[in-house]
């Protein structure tokens, strides 16, 4: 996972840069205007996976000190499922789709089903990630390679399709396949950042045309700066709230919890990412 660098929408990336973006740490000094914050917090932060760092307020926020410090990196997912979950306004009894469950769309799911969600369907190619997500909440689980997913999706929904569907993949192809799966004037929440054109038969008169779908795209957080009318809470309030939500029990992380590292070991993760040697969904790197 990487600090997204000035040529993001190209897809490439510009040397050097720091990867990473989330990490939890002890505060070891504080600014002579910083207020809330003293040496010895624990605190979370939207940073580079790094030993030292200097955060932005918006983007740093205390710890309980009863909270298990594991589960902490995970709250920058949090805030960000949970503005996804905003911006899709999930109503209470929505049969909902989440196509990929790594760490991002298991937040997702976890997030859609404490909105009210009735049935909430994970999706994913890795039975590894299924089992950990039916371990979260879900309500249902399908794995593509082995079933006809939109079969099992109008099964599910009484031949309907998914009220939401949150396309998590990141492939072109997911964004068509997550198509397919919502119903006629149902939600379609792209939550992926996407990279690579979409696939030439991905059909916009078929899939969203016909069918009325309204389409949102969902980033990782709402703007600092906006105030309460235009977005539910500004990114500084949210970081709060999703600390709040993960001292209080309400999500599942330690679950995600697949792989744990030494910070020297990290060029290896990163070829393990990379080139996916192995399953897994959350990694924690030590320092």
């Amino acid at each position: 996972m990487f600090c997204v660098p000035p040529t993001r929408r190209t897809g490439t990336f510009s040397f050097p840069f720091s990867p990473g973006y989330q990490n939890v740490g002890r505060v070891v000094e504080v600014g002579s205007q910083v207020t809330g914050f003293q040496v010895g917090d624990a605190v979370v932060s939207r940073s580079p996976h790094q030993e030292y760092i200097v955060p932005t307020y918006h983007f740093a926020a205390k710890l309980p000190d009863d909270l298990d410090l594991e589960s902490a990196p995970y709250i920058g997912l949090v805030m960000t499922t949970m503005h996804t979950v905003q911006m899709a306004e999930v109503q209470y009894r929505d049969a909902v789709a989440i196509v990929g469950q790594g760490a991002v769309g298991n937040l997702v799911m976890q997030q859609a089903k404490l909105a009210g969600a009735s049935k909430v369907i994970a999706i994913d190619l890795y039975d590894k990630n299924l089992e950990i997500s039916k371990a979260c909440g879900a309500d249902y689980v399908i794995n593509p390679r082995k079933k006809d997913l939109p079969k099992e999706v109008r099964s599910i929904t009484s031949e309907r399709g998914a009220d939401v569907v949150f396309e998590v993949g990141g492939s072109p192809s997911a964004v068509r396949d997550s198509s397919l799966l919502t119903r006629k004037r149902g939600k379609l929440v792209i939550v992926s950042h996407h990279v690579q054109p979409l696939q030439s038969d991905f059909s916009l008169g078929d899939e969203l045309y016909h069918n009325e779908l309204k389409v949102i795209a969902s980033g990782p957080f709402p703007p600092p700066s906006l105030p309460y009318p235009y977005v539910r809470w500004p990114a500084v309030e949210l970081l709060r709230e999703s600390v709040a939500v993960v001292a209080e029990g309400k999500v599942k992380l330690k679950t995600l919890i697949t792989h744990r590292f030494n910070y020297k070991e990290i060029k290896e993760v990163y070829e393990m990412v990379d080139k996916h040697k192995e399953d897994f969904v959350g990694i924690i790197l030590n320092w």
